[in-house]
């Protein structure tokens, strides 16, 4: 019996440990600065965007600045469209509620899907930012954005570039010694 109970523990243990490990950024990487942003979110005065997704996500508006907020790095977020006078506000607050049914009870237009707002580069890597760009419309669900600005840190360029001139003027230096 207790042979049984310590590899229950031991099993619970070991299960425990994976799923902390799975939040975990990878070592050698580190995550990037993405943001998303609807371009033409003005060109829909009468309507309100949210975005919530699968699994563990919360349900969020979109700024009338158009810009997408992110959530949890394992969130699928999808970006919704509904009419101003069939919002209810309650579906930003009720945790509870899942929103899949309000969504179905209303005339919301899916509009954006799949959204990257997380991801990890190798530490040398020189991307430090992402703002992706969508350019919507009602009738249509994009799966990529418009256009992609990426702001790079050339600074890494910089320590590999003075170890190597070093290294020439010592090659250098040490010929010339020679001679």
């Amino acid at each position: 019996m207790k042979k049984i109970t310590l590899l229950i523990v031991l099993g619970i243990i070991i299960f425990s440990f994976a799923l902390v490990k799975a939040d975990l950024i990878t070592p050698g990487y580190s995550p990037i600065s993405i943001t998303n942003k609807i371009t033409n979110i003005n060109d829909f005065p009468d309507y309100v965007f949210i975005t919530w997704g699968m699994p563990m996500c919360r349900v969020q508006q979109v700024g009338r600045d158009g810009i997408i907020p992110g959530d949890y790095k394992f969130c699928q977020l999808s970006v919704y469209a509904i009419k101003k006078t069939e919002f209810d506000s309650s579906i930003l607050t009720n945790v509870d509620n899942e929103p899949v049914d309000y969504f179905r009870s209303i005339d919301s237009k899916k509009v954006i899907t799949n959204i990257n707002h997380y991801e990890e580069r190798v530490d040398s890597d020189p991307v430090r930012e992402v703002i992706y760009s969508y350019k919507i419309e009602l009738g249509k669900v994009q799966t990529e954005p418009n256009k992609a600005d990426v702001k790079r840190d050339f600074k890494i360029y910089f320590y590999i570039g003075v170890p190597i001139i070093a290294l020439i003027g010592l090659i250098i230096y040490l010929k010339k010694r020679k001679k």
